[in-house]
């Protein structure tokens, strides 16, 4: 009898720890009849793939066969839950049916691009096996009401040139930020160029080198270490042409910055080279392009409007009032100095400063000059006005310096300081001391060519007219500038027409005629207006 309870005691014994053991070493489940049957019924999923599925109460699951390289493979897996309520379940299969990892697909805590990342950083399977299937399983056990709509995309890293990836975002650690590459930061940048920033289930839009140069160039751990401009060029150098900068190459790229170029638009320039173009094809990277905003392509423009805020106004620039002046220096339109002059000096907001005499030569002083003035030559002017001189006849000779066309010059303003002005005939009612009226004049007499829908929206981006959002219908007595006309019929061939509205009854037509031409709101022949104000203004 003792004999028969040890046995049974250690076959007891042996039972669990075969179960304990079976739980720590064996998957996490073995394949049953409904898994086999899912199996072989699986959809292939070739790698760089992406795939698009829905599940709903009739379709609560779905399998996926993934056939790996001839060689061991490192992954990604980006998988993104596009229902807003059901938290469907990913499991991924050996061959066998058992399961090695399994993830829920809460969309609350996908990542800012809306995606669950598993690579060999967070799967317990740090590998993928050579010549071998692997299954995916998605699922839902909840009992949902709705379609849920699930995109995935698997990608090979070590395929396709992943350890040139590697070695490139390797250099660009050591060069740009002076040290070796995190994992968490150099998978980030890994999946940046191999996979990209997935924001659509059909649409995988992979980083270039230049962006990437960019996240680098512009990231807070580089912004920190304070370069001066002579240390940011050095570094331009050796990481997009891979050399350290000579003599006139350096002095060129500093005269540009001190000209109020922007760094991204030194960045840019470097990133669109011969050399860095050799550097990324070694690395079998698409090279790519910088794309500039307006601020940055027009840097120095921006910088001395803003300046003419602060010297002239005594305050910061608003982003409408900076975007306002700086249009029409870039469209050429105004001179540097008639800006200055006219939209700052002549502002109504200047005027209500009610400044004496001597205060007003100063602030001249400070804005045209770059200086205080000296005793001589504010007497000088001081005298000039109290004998009656008419302070625009002053103000125009501060504006005429040489000193202020070389303070010009330092942003880069040259080419903007001559305009060959047309002479336009007048409109009654329109103010042709406003540049915008200006402009439109310039479209009329270039015959500038487009359809009106091109020619509408061409000249409200110019003049910084939105022409996005919801259209809204506004009364004609309402009507101001930069709404838009609609005609049902435009009174020629019964095609629909629109226009840009100027203000006093005037439009800015396109193709009339062929052509951009100022002419009345009411068109002969044409149907009635309908005046629409967009909600992005």
């Amino acid at each position: 009898m003792m004999e028969k309870r040890l046995v049974r005691k250690w076959f007891c014994i042996s039972l669990v720890l075969i179960s304990v053991v079976a739980n720590f070493i064996l998957p996490i489940e073995a394949k049953d009849l409904a898994t086999k049957v899912g199996m072989e019924k699986a959809k292939d999923l070739p790698i760089n793939m992406y795939e698009y599925i829905y599940l709903h109460p009739t379709n609560k699951q779905q399998y996926y066969r993934i056939h790996t390289e001839a060689k061991a493979q490192n992954y990604n897996f980006e998988i993104r839950n596009y229902s807003s309520k059901a938290k469907p379940i990913f499991e991924w299969m050996d061959e066998n049916g058992r399961v090695f990892y399994k993830q829920q697909i809460d969309p609350a805590k996908q990542n800012g691009n809306g995606a669950i990342l598993i690579n060999n950083t967070n799967c317990p399977l740090d590998i993928l096996l050579p010549n071998k299937n692997y299954y995916i399983r998605i699922s839902t056990v909840e009992a949902i009401d709705e379609n849920v709509a699930i995109s995935f995309y698997y990608r090979s890293i070590d395929g396709a040139g992943g350890g040139l990836v590697s070695s490139f975002v390797d250099r660009l650690y050591n060069l740009c930020l002076g040290r070796k590459a995190d994992a968490k930061g150099k998978n980030y940048w890994m999946n940046r160029l191999l996979i990209g920033d997935n924001s659509f289930f059909y649409y995988s839009s992979k980083d270039t080198g230049a962006t990437v140069v960019k996240g680098f160039f512009f990231s807070n751990e580089m912004n920190k270490m304070n370069l001066s401009n002579s240390e940011f060029i050095e570094r331009c150098y050796k990481v997009m042409l891979n050399r350290n900068a000579d003599a006139s190459g350096k002095k060129h790229w500093l005269s540009l910055i001190n000209k109020r170029l922007s760094k991204l638009a030194v960045v840019k320039g470097f990133v669109e080279s011969n050399e860095f173009t050799a550097i990324c094809k070694k690395y079998q990277i698409e090279r790519g392009y910088i794309e500039l905003s307006e601020k940055d392509q027009y840097h120095g423009i921006y910088a001395f409007v803003e300046r003419l805020y602060q010297k002239v106004l005594g305050r910061s620039a608003d982003e409408a009032g900076l975007q306002y002046w700086t249009r029409p220096i870039i469209r050429k339109v105004l001179m540097p100095k008639e800006v200055a002059t006219r939209g700052f000096f002549e502002s109504q907001e200047f005027k209500n400063k009610n400044l004496n005499n001597e205060q007003y030569i100063r602030v001249l002083y400070r804005t045209f000059l770059e200086r205080e003035a000296d005793a001589s030559g504010l007497q000088y002017w001081l005298s000039k006005m109290n004998s009656g001189v008419d302070k625009k006849e002053i103000l125009n000779g501060f504006a005429d310096s040489k000193e202020f066309a070389n303070l010009s010059e330092q942003y880069g303003l040259s080419e903007y300081n001559n305009i060959d002005r047309m002479k336009y005939p007048s409109i009654e009612g329109l103010d042709q001391n406003d540049w915008r009226i200006q402009l439109a004049m310039r479209y009329e007499a270039e015959k500038r060519p487009g359809q009106c829908t091109e020619i509408d929206r061409q000249f409200a981006a110019d003049v910084g007219i939105s022409r996005s959002g919801i259209p809204v219908v506004v009364p004609e007595s309402e009507a101001r500038f930069g709404d838009q006309c609609y005609y049902s019929n435009n009174g020629y061939n019964g095609a629909t027409h629109v226009a840009f509205y100027l203000g006093s009854g005037m439009c800015l037509h396109g193709n009339y005629l062929g052509a951009a031409k100022i002419a009345p709101a009411y068109l002969a022949g044409a149907s009635k207006p309908v005046f629409y104000r967009y909600s992005g203004n």
